[in-house]
């Protein structure tokens, strides 16, 4: 009987940067993915949200405070589906990296793989204490303005990065869309969105702490 060695690994290829615009049968062209560009502005990422007190649903109440208690409990709302979000990936990841092996041994075992998952681990602690501090204070009837705007922030600015590093430990299967992964990171984006992206965020705890 003949004897082959077998060599297990997780390789990439690089295609060509042209490869679906000037490589692929004119047929499929149509079909073949694309850079698009859009307009940021139209879905709010990390382009100037409107201010509450500018908003036409201010003079509904009559008293700004009503309005910012509206505010601050979307914040919170929107930090509360996050943590659940980057939890839920998180979750996924572990179990995904505790079970899958390469060269004999589990991914989790390989430092470069525990350090991301230690990150991301880290930003999901952090949202969570955030968004429990925040909602603390709503509970009590305190001001939450600084704690719902840190948590909005942090939601803004760690979380896509955290989703991005669950779907590049998954390699191919973070990319299945029969894979729950996906609910989790567009869940994600979407909040991001909702809040008004980091760079605003980060803008609103600078006029804060001046």
């Amino acid at each position: 009987m003949t004897a082959y060695t077998l060599i297990s690994s997780d390789s990439h290829i690089i295609e060509p940067a042209d490869l679906w615009e000037q490589r692929i049968d004119r047929r499929f062209k149509d079909r073949a993915p694309r850079l698009v560009h859009e307009d940021r502005r139209h879905r709010g990422v990390d382009a100037p949200a409107e201010a509450a007190d500018d908003a036409p649903v201010a003079h509904l109440f009559g008293d700004d405070r009503v309005v910012a208690g509206l505010y601050q409990l979307t914040l919170a709302g929107a930090a509360c589906l996050a943590d659940g979000a980057l939890a839920g990936a998180l979750a996924l990841t572990t179990a995904h990296v505790g079970s899958r092996k390469q060269f004999g041994r589990p991914l989790a075992t390989f430092q470069a793989v525990a350090q991301q998952i230690a990150d991301v681990a880290i930003a999901s602690r952090t949202l969570h204490l955030a968004t429990v501090s925040a909602c603390w204070r709503l509970d009590t009837g305190r001001d939450a303005g600084g704690d719902t705007d840190v948590a909005a922030y942090w939601l803004a600015a760690e979380v896509p990065a955290a989703m991005r590093a669950c779907h590049h430990l998954h390699g191919g299967t973070g990319m299945d869309v029969s894979y729950p992964l996906h609910r989790y990171s567009a869940l994600a984006k979407d909040l991001v969105s909702l809040v008004g992206g980091a760079d605003y965020r980060l803008g609103l705890l600078g006029d804060r702490a001046g």
